[in-house]
């Protein structure tokens, strides 16, 4: 069936599966969920699955979208009138009006649609698309084919949440949860979709599961550009002194056209914050150092010696001054930790405690294997991580002095190289 081609959601699919075997499937089902969880997806697949048992191409065109017909086209949208065009077995119905409210011609025209055309011997699906959005006219419209539905239509609703549903259309409807799978599954089902496997996981843990939140993320490039440049502006001026209007200029794009994508402007900050920590692990990875998990580096730094512990260093201090989009990201987070508590906490979180824990976590391994000095690996972490956030302020502050900074980078490593080695010169055969 294709609503196996759903991730997770057990019970939602074993009680729906049940009820299309049995023939006694409710006329009317409503499938809540935030965005991005898939609600829309699941909407499309007991559609295929009731028009379609046996599967086939026109299943997997249903699946795609492709084969649902659009109610009131731009241009018509009060007049009723169909978009014409080949006629399928599943229409849908998606918000037209200012901020996707329905408009009640495009409820009305499906409705005159289904009444109006004969049906096939498998009947016909109609799907509606954040029925939230309905305001009570438009939703008094559609009762009145929910109250009485002709032979063999099949009522598809999705909604972000159940609370922003009328009271009239929820009692009309069978209603099921659309729950986030775990990161891991939703990482893998990403991954085959041909999404980057590095992207894909890191993503999964950001949108906590949301499946098609990481698909729209990752293959988005329209979207990505807007992160970008709004990175430039959030960076240069301070996120208070730029509009959505002058990120949508920066883009080419108008203000309207940059809502497609983000609902606001906080929406715009969290995606930077989201693509910067997702870049961030990828281009680390590449010099073999991760600054996520320590029990991952730790086959790192067993046996390096002094010489390749500071290109290590050296590597990771460059990326962190000259990667573009990593240097403006922490200006305008520096700039931003005043702005709020939550963005303070979130500086310190990031560009302190994480990697303090981090190195604290590799100490701890040295000392337990005897690869080091037997110290607290906290206050180690502390002696080693301080000065180079300092030198990386300087350097941010005043570049031209990047010269003198990665010297007395290179003096750090090797002092504190030789201390926790008990006092061993360079060129000493024991290793870090």
């Amino acid at each position: 069936m294709m609503l196996d081609r759903m991730e997770g959601n057990a019970e939602l699919k074993s009680s729906v599966q049940l009820m299309l075997a049995a023939r006694r499937l409710t006329h009317s089902v409503l499938l809540v969920g935030e965005e991005g969880l898939g609600a829309g997806f699941a909407a499309r697949c007991i559609a295929a699955d009731y028009l379609y048992p046996a599967g086939g191409a026109p299943a997997e065109a249903l699946l795609r979208g492709e084969c649902c017909r659009a109610v009131a086209k731009a241009g018509k949208r009060d007049s009723g009138q169909v978009e014409t065009g080949i006629v399928r077995e599943a229409i849908s119905v998606t918000g037209m009006g200012a901020g996707g409210r329905y408009l009640v011609g495009q409820v009305t025209a499906m409705r005159s649609e289904i009444f109006n055309t004969s049906l096939s011997a498998e009947g016909r699906a109609v799907l509606l698309y954040h029925v939230e959005k309905m305001n009570e006219e438009s939703a008094n419209a559609l009762l009145k084919v929910m109250e009485e539905p002709p032979e063999g239509v099949l009522f598809l609703l999705t909604a972000d949440s159940l609370a922003g549903v009328l009271p009239t259309i929820r009692s009309r409807c069978i209603s099921f949860a659309v729950a986030p799978v775990p990161p891991e599954q939703c990482a893998r089902y990403c991954a085959a979709q041909g999404v980057d496997k590095k992207t894909a996981a890191l993503y999964s843990e950001l949108f906590d599961g949301h499946i098609g939140t990481v698909l729209a993320v990752a293959r988005d490039e329209a979207r990505a550009a807007q992160v970008e440049k709004a990175l430039e502006l959030f960076s240069t001026y301070g996120y208070d002194s730029v509009s959505v209007g002058e990120i949508a200029k920066a883009v080419g794009i108008k203000a309207p056209s940059l809502y497609n994508h983000f609902p606001s402007k906080q929406a715009i900050f969290d995606a930077i914050v989201e693509a910067t920590a997702a870049q961030y692990e990828k281009d680390t990875d590449a010099i073999d150092i991760h600054v996520q998990n320590a029990a991952q580096d730790i086959s790192v730094f067993t046996a390096i010696s002094e010489d390749a512990l500071f290109e290590k260093v050296r590597q990771i201090f460059y990326y962190s001054l000259h990667n573009e989009a990593i240097s403006r990201f922490r200006r305008m987070m520096t700039i931003e930790q005043f702005r709020s508590p939550e963005l303070a906490a979130l500086y310190s979180q990031r560009y302190v405690e994480r990697v303090v824990a981090y190195h604290a976590g590799i100490f701890h391994s040295l000392i337990a294997a005897g690869e080091i000095r037997d110290e607290d690996p906290d206050t180690l972490a502390l002696l080693y991580v301080a000065p180079v956030i300092t030198l990386i302020g300087i350097c941010d502050r005043q570049p031209e002095r990047e010269s003198e900074c990665l010297e007395k980078l290179q003096n750090h490593v090797q002092l504190f190289f030789c201390m926790v080695h008990g006092g061993n010169a360079k060129g000493d055969e024991r290793h870090a």
